[in-house]
């Protein structure tokens, strides 16, 4: 939902700060979105819940149509480079010209970086816009709310197979077709909960319990948890306490909640324990504590689930285990951090049943295990499997995110996506001790104020 270059440039700083995060979405040197929200906001009525499963429809048998027409296809990198992304898509365009053999989809392929301005760009004005693009929550929320993209519920009877449906839809429609889906939660040292003798069966679900986790840590020798307060909120896992109330920083309708007292409670709560030495102040500048929490000097931290793929989670280090989300006190709402990409049609497309097939064969059961084995994230059906055969934690993430009313927190407004490192940065001045709480808060609402009237 970035529609400048400005914007977006914001968030490629800040995609740049994230360690190995940068392949969110893609496994490239470009970086990806912000992560991306879930829940659509309080007005837009949300999709039905629990209907009939419905069967795939049909695969066309021969062709369809013969006439002539093209389909532009606008996709940012999804894998390591050009060549491997068409590597997984040539044996799909060869299905869908099967059915279409007069068709021609032309693919281009957009940097994160120049994304979210030529999209905006192109769907704002219809200047050579694409038929079908990749995409993220966040842009499917603004593009559907503008009108840009149409809903492709008549396409997908079976969408109930999707998980994370709020994530794609918006006023109780349908827009996005998900090929994958990844979190971010708390993985715990076993060997460190066994330490400070913490029932691995019982992990924090409150803040309050989180707490009393850090100080029998630090009663035992250890700290319970070093956190990636260098990194942006959306990621350092800050966001989903108050996510969990239903605020953000800036809600959908552009109100700014920075003196709503949970965040003043939030912010303040963390800076005691930095103070109280339940958590080292080190993790003020921390990018990355997975380190630690592997070398045993803190027993958790926040994590995003692509690392789980890697070596060092599956052989080397193994004595780890998925925590829940953790809300702001026992009334609040569980909310974790989700990422979702998938594909949309835009209002331009003049074959959408033809656009529809294309997005169907690049999201059904057999594109979802091949585009997933190689960018390392689960995908987005519910009818695949685990592909990951034995590696440790993605079944339980699965379960995560599916249980979770939201998979990204109470609200989100693009807007914070301009504003994040900033954001960051007046949080850090609070850890340090630099400002006072009220001082900060002050200096942030500012910050979002100026946000909200320049963009």
């Amino acid at each position: 939902m970035k529609k400048n270059l400005r914007k977006i440039l914001a968030l490629t700083l800040a995609a740049l700060l994230l360690f190995a995060f940068v392949a969110a979405c893609a496994d490239n040197d470009d970086p990806p979105p912000a992560a991306t929200p879930a829940p659509p906001p309080p007005d837009a009525p949300p999709p039905a819940t629990d209907p009939e499963p419905q069967p795939p429809p049909p695969r066309p048998e021969g062709v369809v149509s013969d006439h002539e027409f093209t389909l532009e296809f606008w996709s940012m990198p999804t894998h390591a480079n050009e060549e491997a992304t068409l590597e997984w898509l040539n044996p799909i365009l060869d299905q869908f010209y099967v059915a279409y053999p007069g068709a021609t989809v032309n693919f281009t392929l957009v940097p994160w970086t120049d994304a979210a301005t030529n999209l905006t760009l192109a769907l704002s004005t219809g200047h050579a816009p694409p038929d079908v693009h990749y995409t993220f929550p966040e842009q499917v929320w603004e593009f559907a709310s503008a009108g840009w993209i149409v809903p492709i519920d008549e396409w997908f009877p079976d969408k109930d197979d999707f998980l994370g449906l709020d994530d794609c839809s918006w006023a109780g429609n349908f827009y996005m077709a998900p090929i994958l889906y990844s979190v971010s939660t708390w993985i715990y040292n076993t060997n460190i909960l066994d330490q400070i003798g913490w029932d691995v069966n019982n992990l924090p679900e409150t803040m309050d319990e989180f707490e009393a986790y850090l100080r029998q840590a630090k009663d035992n020798g250890v700290y319970g948890a070093w956190m990636n307060l260098g990194n942006m909120y959306v990621l350092n896992g800050v966001g989903p306490f108050w996510w969990s109330t239903g605020v953000d920083y800036i809600m959908p309708n552009d109100d700014i909640m920075i003196d709503d007292p949970v965040f003043a409670n939030v912010l303040s709560r963390i800076a005691s324990w930095i103070d109280d030495d339940l958590m080292p102040r080190e993790a003020i500048a921390t990018l990355n504590a997975t380190p630690h929490m592997i070398d045993g000097e803190a027993g958790a931290t926040f994590l995003h689930a692509s690392f789980l793929n890697l070596e060092e989670y599956q052989q080397t280090f193994t004595d780890w285990v998925i925590g829940p989300a953790i809300r702001y006190n026992a009334s609040a709402t569980p909310t974790g951090l989700g990422i979702a990409c998938g594909f949309v049609m835009t209002k331009y497309c003049e074959e959408p049943d033809a656009a529809a097939y294309l997005i169907r064969l690049m999201t059904d059961y057999d594109a979802q295990i091949s585009f997933n084995e190689v960018v390392g994230f689960m995908p987005a059906r519910k009818s695949v499997p685990n592909i990951f055969g034995d590696r440790r934690g993605f079944e339980e993430l699965t379960a995560l995110y599916a249980s979770l009313p939201q998979s990204f927190g109470g609200a989100w407004n693009y807007k914070t996506g301009v504003a994040l490192m900033s954001l960051l940065a007046e949080e850090q001045k609070i850890y340090l001790g630099e400002v006072t709480l009220d001082a900060g808060i002050a200096a942030i609402r500012r910050l979002l104020e100026d946000t909200v009237r320049d963009n």
